[in-house]
């Protein structure tokens, strides 16, 4: 095991050996070729449609989940409304509707929020004219 000592003179001695080479080797010029004025506008353009399609497939799975959540809450007040009224056949199908009607409403307020294209061009991940 080494001592602390050792480890201290190892890296001083790693140091003082890096910078002998750097000062042996000679200094090159490279002459830098500056790209084409096309270059940086083709590369933004290709980051620009990958964060589209980046945020309009996000979007789409958002919304696959809020209609899977949707089918999963009707699925329960179903069993709820069935648990509630056992046997009674009119104010089981009552419930189901009234409170279906209410998840309905309430999905209706959240999809316009949620609309794909509106809301990756809102973000400005997307250019309107691109999904239209």
């Amino acid at each position: 095991m080494l001592s602390r000592t050792s480890i201290h003179l190892l890296v001083v001695l790693s140091i003082a050996s890096a910078s002998r080479i750097r000062r042996s080797m000679p200094l090159e010029k490279k002459t830098v070729v500056p790209p084409s004025p096309d270059y940086f506008e083709t590369k933004v353009n290709e980051v620009a449609g990958l964060s589209c399609d980046v945020c309009l497939k996000a979007v789409y799975g958002l919304n696959y989940n809020v209609i899977r959540l949707k089918k999963g809450v009707i699925d329960m007040i179903q069993m709820d409304c069935e648990a509630l009224f056992h046997g009674q056949a009119e104010d089981i199908a009552q419930c189901i509707r009234v409170m279906a009607d209410k998840v309905e409403k309430y999905y209706n307020k959240v999809e316009s929020f949620i609309d794909t294209r509106h809301l990756c061009v809102q973000i400005r991940m997307c250019e309107a004219s691109e999904l239209l």
